[in-house]
C-alpha cells in the first residue's frame, strides 16, 4: 500500500460520481462530497493502490435496503455537519 492512501474505514472528500451521471456521460462527479473508503486493492506490479469508496448524502434512500445511517457519534468524531446521513451501499467509485 502506499503510504498516502488512506485506510479503510476513513472518511474523504471526493467528488463522487453516480451511477446515473455515468449513464449521462459525465466523467467526474458535480461536486466533493464526504465518501466512506471500503476498501484498498493493491496492485504490486503497477505499484499502486486502488481505492474503493461509497458514497455519504444528505438524501434519505427511497428504499431502507439501499443505504445504512452513518451514526451521529461518527459524524461528530470526523468532523461532519449534525445533519443525518446515509451511506449508499448499491453503488461505488474505485480510484487509483
Amino acid at each position: 500500500m502506499t503510504s498516502n492512501a488512506p485506510p479503510p474505514g476513513s472518511v474523504i472528500r471526493y467528488a463522487y460520481l453516480w451511477a446515473d451521471e455515468n449513464a449521462a456521460g459525465r466523467e467526474e462527479g458535480r461536486k466533493d462530497r464526504p465518501a466512506l473508503v471500503l476498501a484498498l486493492a493493491v496492485q504490486i506490479s503497477a505499484a499502486h493502490t486502488q481505492i474503493l469508496v461509497l458514497a455519504v448524502t444528505h438524501t434519505p434512500p427511497t428504499d431502507p435496503a439501499d443505504a445504512v445511517t452513518f451514526p451521529a457519534t461518527e459524524k461528530r468524531r470526523l468532523g461532519l455537519d449534525d445533519l443525518p446521513s446515509w451511506i449508499v451501499t448499491t453503488e461505488g467509485n474505485a480510484f487509483i
